[in-house]
C-alpha cells in the first residue's frame, strides 16, 4: 500500500508536491493520515471496504469504477495485518464520496493511486507458469526463461506497467519438451561498453533513502538494517532532499541530481562514518533492543555522547582544501564563503551558509564589494 516512489516515477512530481497533495487528500477527509510508510492495514478496518469501494464505483472515472465493480470482499490479501501496524497504517481511500473531477490535477492523480492500490488487493493472486529451457548446441550451453500467464488478478489493474527487471523472464516461449532438438537460426554479435549507475532523481533518490541498506558496506549491518524504514521517513524525506538543494550541497538538472563542490569538499573533511549509512544501522539495533527492554536509554546516551565528542576532536584538525583561489571568506560569519546570487534588486554576493548567517555585500565587475 506504500505508493510514495510510485506517485513520484508514474508523474514525475516533485516530492515535496506529493507531500503537500496527499496532506491536502487527508485535510480533505478524502483519504487516511499520509505521512506513513506502513504497508499494513488493521483487520478492524475491513468491514468499511464495502463502503470505500462503492464510493469508487461513483467516483466517476472510468476505470476505478470497472476495477471496484470486480473487486471481490471475500478476498482477504496480507495487507490486513494487525501485528504489522506501527504508529499509522497504510494510506488508503476513507468512506468519504470522492468526486475526481472536481480535485485539482496532482489530487486527482493521488487520489487514484491510492484507490487503485486499495482496491488491488481484492483481485485474485496473480498466477504463471515459469518456463526455464536449457538448450545444448555446438557444444556450449544456453538458457532461455519465460512465463506464460495463467491468472492475471490483481495485475489487471496494473496491466501496461511491466517492470523492466521483469521484461526479459516475461517473453512467451514455445511448446517445449525434454529431449527437443534446438536448430540454430541466427546470431548476432554486439559490443557494449559498461555504463556508470545512472544519476539519481528526487523519485530515486528519495526510494535510495527508504533502501538505505543496500548502501551498507557491513553485510551483518545491512541485514539489520533492511528490516527498518531507512533514512527519515515519508514526512521528512522530500524535505531532506529539498534542504540538500537549498542549502546548494545538490542541483537538479534535467531532473537528475549534481552534488555541487561543497558536498565534495563537505564529504572529503567528513569521518567516514558520516558519511555511510552503517552508524544508523547500529543504532537501529540498540532502539529495537531498547523497546524489548534489553538496553539502557542512559547507556545509548552516554555512547552517544563520546561518539559526538571523538567527531569533535577530529573536526578541529580538519583542514578544508580551499579548489577555488578567489574564494572570499564571509566576512560575518568567517565561516562561509561568498556566492554570487541573483536578487530582486540584481547581483549580490551572499554567504554559503544561508540561512544560518546572512551576510551579504555588493557586486562590483564580477566580485564583492567588501
Amino acid at each position: 500500500m506504500g505508493v510514495f516512489g510510485e506517485y513520484l516515477k508514474k508523474y514525475g512530481y516533485d516530492p515535496q508536491a506529493v507531500l503537500t497533495g496527499v496532506q491536502n487528500l487527508y485535510e480533505k477527509k478524502l483519504t487516511s493520515y499520509p505521512r506513513s510508510d506502513c504497508d499494513f492495514l488493521p483487520e478492524s478496518q475491513k468491514t468499511d471496504a464495502a463502503v470505500i469501494l462503492a464510493n469508487l464505483r461513483n467516483s466517476h472515472q472510468d476505470e476505478l469504477t470497472v476495477w471496484s465493480g470486480k473487486a471481490d470482499l471475500n478476498i482477504k490479501s496480507r495487507a490486513w495485518n494487525d501485528k504489522k501496524i506501527t504508529a499509522h497504517h497504510a494510506i488508503i481511500p476513507t468512506e468519504v464520496p470522492c468526486k475526481l473531477n472536481t480535485l485539482p490535477e496532482i489530487e486527482r492523480n493521488l487520489y487514484f493511486l491510492i484507490a487503485q492500490a486499495y482496491i488491488a488487493q481484492f483481485y485474485p493472486v496473480h498466477v504463471y507458469n515459469q518456463t526455464r529451457a536449457e538448450l545444448e548446441y555446438a557444444g556450449e550451453d544456453f538458457v532461455a526463461n519465460g512465463r506464460v500467464i495463467v491468472t492475471m488478478g490483481w495485475k489487471e489493474l496494473y496491466g501496461g506497467e511491466v517492470k523492466e527487471e521483469e521484461d526479459e523472464d516475461s517473453k512467451t516461449l514455445p511448446n517445449m519438451k525434454k529431449g527437443d532438438k534446438a536448430d540454430f537460426i541466427s546470431a548476432a554479435l554486439e559490443k557494449k561498453t559498461t555504463k556508470p549507475p545512472v544519476r539519481f532523481t528526487s523519485s530515486t533518490l528519495l526510494q535510495a533513502m527508504k533502501e538505505i541498506h543496500k548502501y551498507v558496506k557491513n553485510p551483518e549491518l545491512k541485514k539489520h538494517l533492511k528490516d527498518v524504514s531507512g533514512i527519515g521517513t515519508e514526512a521528512t524525506r522530500a524535505s531532506i532532499i529539498k534542504e540538500l538543494t537549498v542549502r546548494s550541497f545538490l542541483e537538479e538538472k534535467k531532473k537528475y541530481l549534481y552534488p555541487t563542490e561543497s558536498a565534495y569538499l563537505l564529504i572529503d573533511a567528513l569521518p567516514e562514518e558520516l558519511t555511510y549509512p552503517d552508524s544508523t544501522a547500529i543504532w537501529e539495533i540498540i532502539f529495537n533492543r531498547m523497546v524489548e527492554g534489553k538496553a539502557e536509554l542512559n547507556s545509548f546516551i552516554g555512547q552517544q555522547t563520546e561518539f559526538i565528542t571523538s567527531l569533535c576532536i577530529k573536526a578541529k584538525a580538519v583542514q578544508i582544501e580551499n579548489k577555488d583561489a578567489n574564494v572570499v571568506k564571509c566576512p560575518r560569519c568567517k565561516q562561509g564563503v561568498l556566492k554570487l546570487r541573483n536578487g530582486k534588486n540584481g547581483a549580490f554576493w551572499g554567504c554559503s551558509r544561508f540561512p544560518e548567517c546572512r551576510g551579504t555585500c555588493n557586486d562590483k565587475d564580477g566580485q564583492p564589494q567588501l
